[in-house]
């Protein structure tokens, strides 16, 4: 399974390379902008984004890894203390 983490916080990166990069295939981007060649060559399964690093442009990279990966794949949104959830929901 490939998992795709999008984060600029150090400490986080190594939090998720130490749990799971023992049993999955890990890799890392800094920045969600200029990605889509990445999306195309590693096909990820799974989608990891740090919304504390980029709180307005996980919706985008959402919506265009849909366009790339037609579907294929998990998105999961690490999110903090100053996530709102009515951001998902357009509240």
């Amino acid at each position: 399974m490939k998992i795709l983490c999008i984060a600029e916080n150090r400490n986080l990166r190594h939090a998720v390379e130490h749990i799971l990069g023992k049993e999955y295939n890990l890799s890392f981007a800094d920045n969600p902008l200029g990605i889509t060649e990445t999306l195309r060559e590693q096909e990820p399964d799974i989608i990891m984004m740090n919304s504390e690093d980029f709180p307005f442009h996980w919706r985008p990279l959402l919506i265009m890894a849909d366009l790339i990966l037609e579907g294929g794949f998990r998105f999961i949104l690490l999110t903090g203390k100053t996530f709102l959830i009515e951001e998902i929901f357009g509240g």
